[in-house]
Parts: C-alpha cells; structure tokens; sequence
C-alpha cells in the first residue's frame, strides 16, 4: 500500500515509516498538517491511506481529516492519539476517520488495521443486482482467526450491493463487522482477555494460536446472520463462549470506560446506528440504517 504518514515527533515518525516499509508498504512524510495536506493535494489519486497524529502544530489532525474527506472522500484515514485524547478520536470517527490507534502502540497494530483495511476494500465478485437481491444470509465458521477476514470479505459483497444508493460509508460497516468477528472469536469461543494483549503483543498471540489447537476450544463455532430489512441492513453474531455480565458494560460516554474494553466497542459504538446485545452477553445484533440525504 501507499501511505502518506503525518507526525510531528521526529522519533515516532522514523518508527512508523520503519515498520511500514518493513512490511512492504510505499511510504511519503510530513512533519504536520500543513505539510501533510500540501503533500496529499499534489498526489491523492496515488495514496492508498493517510495515517497522521492529530495534536500538531501549524494544522491539527482533525482540521486535515476535514480536508481529506472533502478532497477525496474514499481514501480512509487512521488517526493516532495519546491516551488523554479518546474524545478526539472518537469526533475523528464521527468526521469519517477508518480507524484509530492510540499512542504508543504495538506496530503489530498497525500492521493489522492496514490488513483489516485491505480485506474490506476487496472487490465484490458476483454482480451488484443479483447481491442486491438477496434479503437474507445465513453461516457459521471455526474459532480459527483467519476465517475472520474471508468472512468478512464474503459479506461485504452483500452489505455494499444494498449499501450503494444510500450515503453510507460501507469501509465503517466493513471495520464494525471485523471487530464484531474478532471479538467472538478471540474473546468469546477462545476466551482470550484482551488485557493480556495490553501486557504482552506475543503472549497475546501466543494464547490464541494455542487454544486454535485445543480441542475444548476449537470445537466452538461462530454464528453469522445477516439481513436486510426495509429501513436497514443487520449483522447478528453469536458465538458459543460464556459472554459477558452486560451490567459491567462501559458507558458509551466515557472514553475512559471504554478503553479497557477496547478499540472495537468505540468502533462499533460510533458507526452502527444500533447495537443490541442478548441477555448472557455472547450475541451482539447491529444495524445500520438504509437512509436517503434529506434533499433526495
């Protein structure tokens, strides 16, 4: 991928454009906003994703997601923050942002949103109105982590067909479905806690590739459902884990809360229109609303 990276701390930077051209990926720079928005104009059709801080000098990351969007709304844009800021992540979710990740962070991370963006961003392969006909999908798929990709790449041929005359920015739905998967397979069927992540990246890993293999594991299974009603598109997930107390639910207000419970929920949180869970806390039901601009 072709990435334009803006960050104004000359460390950091360095590291980012380390572990990105580590895995390949073409990298531009720019040491602000400003920069950054000048470097972007001059070859947008070019760029695959911008990744860029938001607290800069000069101009602000917010201020350059606005620009961006209004440039050339399709290519997606990752914010970075620091722990204090989560509230500006989330406004950079409502602005339009693809993702976020929030200072210091594993380039693991990075790596895996730049993935979790390419899969989604695959093509469809049947034609839009036999997909767009479809009311109703139904699957299931082994706790195995790189079922969660295809999966999520088989539906959205689906969700993008009906998605298509509504102003719905269908990378945000694809992105809500990957971490609505994840979070049935990691920490629903596999039960592993995300806060070992936080401790250790290989350890966090290292669970998760060995209870793939255990068979009292391995025999659970994800349950997929996805339908389209006349006024929205819904994906119910279920997986066969012991969920979750939902009394011990972060309150979606509080960044703070919501960050022990991880990046998915605020996700989820900011770009479903609704979000449902049953009473044992192991299926989450999510729907986005089919609506036209008020001026169509």
């Amino acid at each position: 991928m072709n990435i334009l990276v803006v960050e104004d701390e000359d460390d950091l930077l360095h590291e980012i454009v380390k572990c990105l051209r580590r895995n390949k990926h073409e990298v531009m720079t720019a040491g602000n906003g400003l920069l950054g928005w000048d470097v972007f104009r001059e070859c947008a059709e070019t760029f695959d994703a911008v990744l860029t801080d938001v607290k800069m000098p000069v101009m602000d990351g917010l201020t350059l997601l606005q620009k961006v969007r209004e440039k050339h709304s399709k290519i997606p844009v990752i914010i970075m923050t620091g722990h204090g800021d989560l509230e500006m992540s989330i406004q950079a979710l409502r602005m339009g942002a693809f993702d976020f990740l929030v200072k210091p962070f594993d380039p693991e991370l990075l790596e895996q949103a730049l993935e979790k963006l390419n899969s989604i961003r695959q093509a469809p392969v049947m034609e839009t109105d036999l997909l767009a006909s479809i009311r109703e999908v139904h699957l299931d798929f082994p706790s195995e982590t790189q079922a969660i990709p295809r999966i999520q790449a088989y539906l959205k041929d689906y969700y993008t067909a009906v998605c298509m005359p509504y102003p719905i920015n269908t990378n945000h739905v694809g992105l809500c479905l990957h971490e609505a998967l994840t979070n049935a397979v990691i920490h629903g069927n596999l039960q592993v806690d995300s806060v070992l992540k936080e401790r250790s990246w290989e350890n966090f890993e290292a669970l998760i590739r060995t209870r793939e293999n255990d068979p009292e594991f391995k025999m659970r299974r994800v349950h997929v459902s996805y339908r389209v009603h006349s006024d929205a598109v819904e994906f119910e997930i279920r997986d066969e884990g012991n969920g979750f107390d939902l009394g011990n639910l972060p309150n979606p207000n509080d960044p703070l809360a919501l960050l022990s419970s991880g990046r998915g929920l605020i996700l989820i949180r900011s770009f479903m229109d609704r979000v449902e869970w049953n009473e044992s806390g192991n299926q989450i039901r999510m729907f986005k609303e089919l609506k036209r601009h008020e001026s169509d």
